[in-house]
Protein backbone atom coordinates (compact mmCIF):
# COMPACT_ATOMS: atom_id res chain seq x y z
CA UNK A 1 0.00 0.00 0.00
CA UNK A 2 1.48 3.26 -1.03
CA UNK A 3 -0.44 6.43 0.20
CA UNK A 4 0.80 10.13 -0.84
CA UNK A 5 -1.93 11.96 1.17
CA UNK A 6 -4.86 11.49 3.25
CA UNK A 7 -7.45 12.13 0.61
CA UNK A 8 -9.53 8.87 -0.31
CA UNK A 9 -7.79 8.78 -3.67
CA UNK A 10 -4.90 9.48 -2.94
CA UNK A 11 -3.89 5.56 -2.00
CA UNK A 12 -2.74 2.76 -5.02
CA UNK A 13 -4.45 0.13 -2.98
CA UNK A 14 -7.70 2.43 -3.32
CA UNK A 15 -6.99 3.20 -7.19
CA UNK A 16 -5.85 -0.22 -7.85
CA UNK A 17 -9.28 -1.31 -6.77
CA UNK A 18 -11.16 0.64 -8.41
CA UNK A 19 -9.32 0.07 -11.94
CA UNK A 20 -10.02 -3.53 -11.26
CA UNK A 21 -13.61 -3.26 -10.25
CA UNK A 22 -14.44 -1.39 -13.61
CA UNK A 23 -12.35 -3.37 -15.85
CA UNK A 24 -14.31 -6.12 -14.43
CA UNK A 25 -17.84 -4.65 -14.96
CA UNK A 26 -16.39 -3.69 -18.22
CA UNK A 27 -16.10 -6.95 -19.40
CA UNK A 28 -19.40 -8.32 -17.41
CA UNK A 29 -21.94 -6.01 -17.13
CA UNK A 30 -22.49 -6.98 -13.48
CA UNK A 31 -21.41 -5.76 -10.05
CA UNK A 32 -21.46 -8.50 -8.35
CA UNK A 33 -19.03 -9.89 -10.84
CA UNK A 34 -16.95 -6.82 -10.27
CA UNK A 35 -17.14 -7.33 -6.87
CA UNK A 36 -16.34 -10.65 -6.97
CA UNK A 37 -13.18 -9.81 -8.71
CA UNK A 38 -11.57 -7.29 -6.41
CA UNK A 39 -12.04 -9.81 -3.45
CA UNK A 40 -10.10 -12.21 -5.38
CA UNK A 41 -7.37 -10.20 -6.35
CA UNK A 42 -7.06 -9.26 -2.76
CA UNK A 43 -8.06 -11.93 -0.93
CA UNK A 44 -3.94 -12.76 0.35
CA UNK A 45 -4.69 -9.68 2.26
CA UNK A 46 -8.03 -10.95 4.27
CA UNK A 47 -6.14 -14.75 4.52
CA UNK A 48 -3.10 -14.10 6.20
CA UNK A 49 -3.11 -15.23 9.71
CA UNK A 50 -2.21 -12.11 10.59
CA UNK A 51 -3.75 -9.84 8.25
CA UNK A 52 -2.73 -5.80 8.06
CA UNK A 53 -5.65 -4.37 8.93
CA UNK A 54 -4.42 -0.76 6.81
CA UNK A 55 -4.21 -2.66 3.95
CA UNK A 56 -7.65 -4.49 4.02
CA UNK A 57 -8.82 -0.91 5.32
CA UNK A 58 -7.93 0.50 1.97
CA UNK A 59 -9.84 -2.53 -0.13
CA UNK A 60 -13.08 -1.62 1.67
CA UNK A 61 -12.43 1.77 1.23
CA UNK A 62 -11.88 1.41 -2.50
CA UNK A 63 -14.60 -1.30 -3.12
CA UNK A 64 -17.09 0.94 -1.11
CA UNK A 65 -16.18 3.82 -2.95
CA UNK A 66 -16.85 2.30 -6.73
CA UNK A 67 -19.80 0.48 -5.89
CA UNK A 68 -21.40 3.51 -4.56
CA UNK A 69 -20.53 5.45 -7.75
CA UNK A 70 -22.33 2.76 -9.76
CA UNK A 71 -25.38 2.23 -7.73
CA UNK A 72 -24.25 -1.13 -6.11
CA UNK A 73 -23.53 -0.19 -2.73
CA UNK A 74 -23.78 -3.42 -0.26
CA UNK A 75 -24.47 -1.73 3.23
CA UNK A 76 -22.70 -4.71 4.63
CA UNK A 77 -19.68 -3.28 2.98
CA UNK A 78 -20.58 0.01 4.38
CA UNK A 79 -20.38 -1.52 7.92
CA UNK A 80 -16.98 -2.80 7.47
CA UNK A 81 -15.82 0.63 6.58
CA UNK A 82 -17.28 2.45 9.42
CA UNK A 83 -16.20 -1.03 11.60
CA UNK A 84 -12.55 0.35 10.26
CA UNK A 85 -13.25 4.13 11.38
CA UNK A 86 -14.06 3.14 14.71
CA UNK A 87 -11.14 0.87 15.36
CA UNK A 88 -8.85 3.79 13.64
CA UNK A 89 -7.49 0.88 10.67
CA UNK A 90 -6.02 3.32 7.62
CA UNK A 91 -5.96 6.29 10.04
CA UNK A 92 -3.07 6.30 12.64
CA UNK A 93 -0.26 5.26 9.87
CA UNK A 94 -0.82 8.69 8.22
CA UNK A 95 1.73 11.77 8.90
CA UNK A 96 -1.44 13.90 9.73
CA UNK A 97 -4.09 11.27 11.28
CA UNK A 98 -6.95 13.71 12.14
CA UNK A 99 -6.84 15.06 9.15
CA UNK A 100 -7.37 11.67 7.69
CA UNK A 101 -9.78 11.05 10.02
CA UNK A 102 -11.53 13.89 9.39
CA UNK A 103 -11.61 13.13 5.37
CA UNK A 104 -13.09 9.46 6.51
CA UNK A 105 -15.73 10.87 8.13
CA UNK A 106 -16.94 12.72 5.35
CA UNK A 107 -16.69 9.81 3.31
CA UNK A 108 -18.74 7.50 5.48
CA UNK A 109 -20.76 10.20 5.08
CA UNK A 110 -21.49 10.73 2.05
CA UNK A 111 -21.87 6.70 1.09
CA UNK A 112 -24.67 6.46 3.98
CA UNK A 113 -26.74 8.08 1.46
CA UNK A 114 -27.82 6.90 -1.89
CA UNK A 115 -26.37 7.65 -4.91
CA UNK A 116 -28.39 10.32 -6.76
CA UNK A 117 -26.60 10.24 -9.85
CA UNK A 118 -25.10 6.96 -10.33
CA UNK A 119 -22.87 6.43 -13.28
CA UNK A 120 -23.57 3.77 -16.13
CA UNK A 121 -21.68 0.94 -16.75
CA UNK A 122 -18.91 1.17 -19.15
CA UNK A 123 -19.18 -0.53 -22.50
CA UNK A 124 -17.37 -3.42 -23.34
CA UNK A 125 -14.66 -3.30 -25.38
CA UNK A 126 -14.99 -4.20 -28.84
CA UNK A 127 -12.58 -7.12 -29.13
CA UNK A 128 -9.62 -6.82 -31.39
CA UNK A 129 -8.62 -9.35 -34.21
CA UNK A 130 -4.72 -8.38 -34.00
CA UNK A 131 -3.06 -10.19 -30.62
CA UNK A 132 -1.34 -7.87 -28.43
CA UNK A 133 2.37 -7.60 -28.53
CA UNK A 134 4.07 -8.79 -25.74
CA UNK A 135 5.45 -6.70 -23.29
CA UNK A 136 8.89 -8.18 -22.03
CA UNK A 137 11.00 -7.96 -19.19
CA UNK A 138 14.74 -6.30 -19.94
CA UNK A 139 16.33 -8.33 -18.00
CA UNK A 140 17.05 -12.71 -16.59
CA UNK A 141 17.16 -14.20 -13.68
CA UNK A 142 20.80 -13.66 -12.81
CA UNK A 143 22.06 -11.14 -14.74
CA UNK A 144 24.69 -9.37 -13.38
CA UNK A 145 24.36 -5.30 -13.82
CA UNK A 146 26.65 -2.94 -14.20
CA UNK A 147 25.65 0.96 -13.84
CA UNK A 148 26.92 3.64 -14.97
CA UNK A 149 26.22 7.20 -13.58
CA UNK A 150 26.87 10.69 -15.76
CA UNK A 151 29.39 11.35 -13.43
CA UNK A 152 31.62 8.09 -14.66
CA UNK A 153 31.12 6.31 -11.15
CA UNK A 154 29.87 2.51 -12.02
CA UNK A 155 27.16 0.64 -9.34
CA UNK A 156 25.78 -2.86 -9.39
CA UNK A 157 22.31 -4.52 -9.40
CA UNK A 158 21.30 -8.19 -9.82
CA UNK A 159 18.04 -9.91 -11.19
CA UNK A 160 16.39 -11.69 -8.52
CA UNK A 161 13.69 -13.11 -10.80
CA UNK A 162 11.75 -12.76 -13.82
CA UNK A 163 8.02 -13.13 -13.89
CA UNK A 164 4.73 -12.58 -14.94
CA UNK A 165 2.21 -10.11 -14.04
CA UNK A 166 -0.12 -10.65 -17.10
CA UNK A 167 -0.54 -13.35 -20.12
CA UNK A 168 1.25 -10.57 -22.03
CA UNK A 169 3.80 -8.26 -19.62
CA UNK A 170 6.22 -9.70 -17.67
CA UNK A 171 9.04 -7.36 -14.98
CA UNK A 172 11.94 -8.06 -13.05
CA UNK A 173 12.66 -8.30 -9.65
CA UNK A 174 16.25 -6.56 -8.94
CA UNK A 175 18.21 -5.82 -5.97
CA UNK A 176 20.44 -2.77 -6.07
CA UNK A 177 23.84 -3.35 -4.11
CA UNK A 178 25.50 -1.54 -2.09
CA UNK A 179 28.70 -1.07 -3.97
CA UNK A 180 30.07 1.90 -6.55
CA UNK A 181 33.29 2.34 -7.82
CA UNK A 182 35.48 3.86 -10.54
CA UNK A 183 35.27 0.41 -12.81
CA UNK A 184 32.67 -2.13 -13.46
CA UNK A 185 31.50 -4.44 -10.50
CA UNK A 186 34.09 -7.47 -10.64
CA UNK A 187 32.71 -10.92 -10.03
CA UNK A 188 32.82 -11.13 -6.02
CA UNK A 189 30.61 -8.15 -6.10
CA UNK A 190 27.78 -10.50 -7.14
CA UNK A 191 29.40 -13.76 -5.61
CA UNK A 192 28.64 -12.40 -2.42
CA UNK A 193 26.06 -9.52 -2.81
CA UNK A 194 24.88 -6.72 -0.38
CA UNK A 195 21.62 -5.42 -1.58
CA UNK A 196 20.34 -1.94 -0.52
CA UNK A 197 17.25 -2.01 -2.10
CA UNK A 198 15.13 -5.11 -3.86
CA UNK A 199 12.09 -3.83 -5.80
CA UNK A 200 10.32 -5.03 -8.91
CA UNK A 201 10.85 -3.14 -12.34
CA UNK A 202 8.40 -2.81 -15.18
CA UNK A 203 8.79 -4.60 -18.17
CA UNK A 204 10.59 -2.22 -21.24
CA UNK A 205 14.31 -2.01 -22.74
CA UNK A 206 16.48 0.45 -20.67
CA UNK A 207 15.69 4.21 -20.52
CA UNK A 208 17.21 6.26 -18.15
CA UNK A 209 20.42 8.59 -16.91
CA UNK A 210 22.57 5.63 -16.79
CA UNK A 211 24.31 3.27 -18.43
CA UNK A 212 23.69 -0.32 -18.23
CA UNK A 213 25.63 -3.28 -19.18
CA UNK A 214 25.24 -7.27 -18.30
CA UNK A 215 28.60 -8.22 -17.00
CA UNK A 216 27.47 -11.59 -15.90
CA UNK A 217 24.94 -14.13 -15.07
CA UNK A 218 24.56 -16.12 -12.13
CA UNK A 219 22.17 -18.50 -10.41
CA UNK A 220 20.02 -16.79 -7.59
CA UNK A 221 17.68 -17.86 -5.37
CA UNK A 222 15.31 -15.45 -4.58
CA UNK A 223 14.52 -16.46 -0.96
CA UNK A 224 17.98 -16.01 0.01
CA UNK A 225 17.59 -12.56 -0.15
CA UNK A 226 13.84 -12.46 1.73
CA UNK A 227 11.45 -13.00 -1.32
CA UNK A 228 8.55 -15.16 -1.09
CA UNK A 229 5.46 -15.94 -4.05
CA UNK A 230 2.43 -15.61 -2.53
CA UNK A 231 1.15 -19.09 -3.82
CA UNK A 232 -1.90 -19.19 -6.61
CA UNK A 233 -0.58 -14.97 -7.11
CA UNK A 234 0.69 -13.60 -10.04
CA UNK A 235 3.76 -11.76 -8.93
CA UNK A 236 6.48 -11.51 -6.51
CA UNK A 237 4.20 -9.32 -3.94
CA UNK A 238 5.66 -9.69 -0.64
CA UNK A 239 9.21 -9.10 1.00
CA UNK A 240 9.66 -10.05 4.46
CA UNK A 241 10.65 -7.26 6.81
CA UNK A 242 11.32 -8.35 10.56
CA UNK A 243 8.35 -10.97 11.21
CA UNK A 244 5.93 -9.42 8.86
CA UNK A 245 5.45 -9.43 5.27
CA UNK A 246 5.01 -5.95 3.09
CA UNK A 247 3.90 -5.49 -0.66
CA UNK A 248 7.28 -4.41 -2.58
CA UNK A 249 7.13 -1.45 -4.41
CA UNK A 250 8.08 -0.93 -8.04
CA UNK A 251 11.33 0.89 -8.94
CA UNK A 252 11.96 3.34 -11.85
CA UNK A 253 15.68 3.73 -13.61
CA UNK A 254 16.85 6.50 -11.82
CA UNK A 255 16.00 4.91 -8.67
CA UNK A 256 17.94 1.43 -9.54
CA UNK A 257 21.10 4.17 -10.56
CA UNK A 258 20.79 5.50 -6.99
CA UNK A 259 20.70 8.94 -8.97
CA UNK A 260 16.96 9.37 -6.67
CA UNK A 261 16.95 8.50 -2.94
Amino acid sequence: MGAWGEGIEESDTVLDVIEIFVEQLRSSQCAAAATAKVREEFIHLFAEAEADADAVAHVRIGLALVQWRYGALETTLLDMVRSDLAARNGIDNYSDPARREQVLRAFVAKLAKPNPKPQAYPKPRKASLRPPKPRLAAFESGDCLALQLPSGAYRAALVLARDRCSDIEEFNVIARLDWQGSQPPPPDVFASPRPLRIAMHPWGPYRGPARVAVVGRIAVDPALFGIEKMPDYWSWQFVRVGEGRRPMSWIGWEELAGLLP
